[in-house]
């Protein structure tokens, strides 16, 4: 499952985990959701990034039935069969070209991607994805997938409490705490 990968946060090639997301991000709310996730072990599965990609589109189309206008992804997935992938055609792409004639547009697109790095940060810092010492496989795709899953369960109390999801897990933690100091509930005597 380990692989060597170029980290934009690092800057360099790195050893870890690549996971494959889709995320929705409604542009007019600004909330978004995981979708779907593939974890990338081409020994495992002999699938390619290029091939979770695929699979997740058209599992997101034809089984969930997702409607989307726009479709963003880091550039070394845009290969002109992805972009042809859906009906067959492209009506326009986002670059960082600075000819580009509409701010608005640009503006809209990275409002949207911007939601992408946030999940990306969120899950990394709120759900200890990165952090397990085990060595097997089985064990750190179940670590990935519940780390996946408290991100979601973070999400939808954040919504149903109006409140970020940094304000929902470190306000569990400091209620916690405040409760073991007024009354612990393991004694050292």
């Amino acid at each position: 499952m380990v692989n060597h990968q170029y980290s934009g946060n690092a800057h360099r090639i790195i050893k870890g985990i690549c996971i494959v997301n889709c995320i929705y991000v409604n542009p007019k709310t600004q909330q978004y959701w995981l979708i779907d996730y593939r974890i990338y072990d081409k020994n495992t599965d002999s699938k390619s990034k290029l091939d979770h990609l695929k699979d997740m589109l058209k599992h997101s189309i034809e089984h969930k039935q997702l409607q989307f206008k726009y479709v963003l992804m880091n550039t070394w997935y845009a290969t002109k069969d992805i972009m042809l992938y859906n009906d067959n055609r492209t009506d326009w792409i986002v670059t960082n070209d600075t000819t580009q004639d509409s701010s608005d547009d640009t503006r809209l697109v990275c409002a949207i991607r911007w939601k992408i790095e946030q999940f990306h940060r969120e899950i990394k810092q709120l759900t200890g994805i990165e952090n397990n010492q085990c060595r097997k496989a089985r064990i750190w795709r179940n670590h990935i997938c519940c780390s996946m899953l408290v991100w979601v369960q973070l999400a939808k109390q954040a919504k149903r409490l109006k409140q970020t999801l940094y304000q929902v897990k470190y306000g569990l933690l400091s209620n916690y705490l405040r409760e073991q100091l007024k009354s612990p509930s393991v004694v050292f005597a």
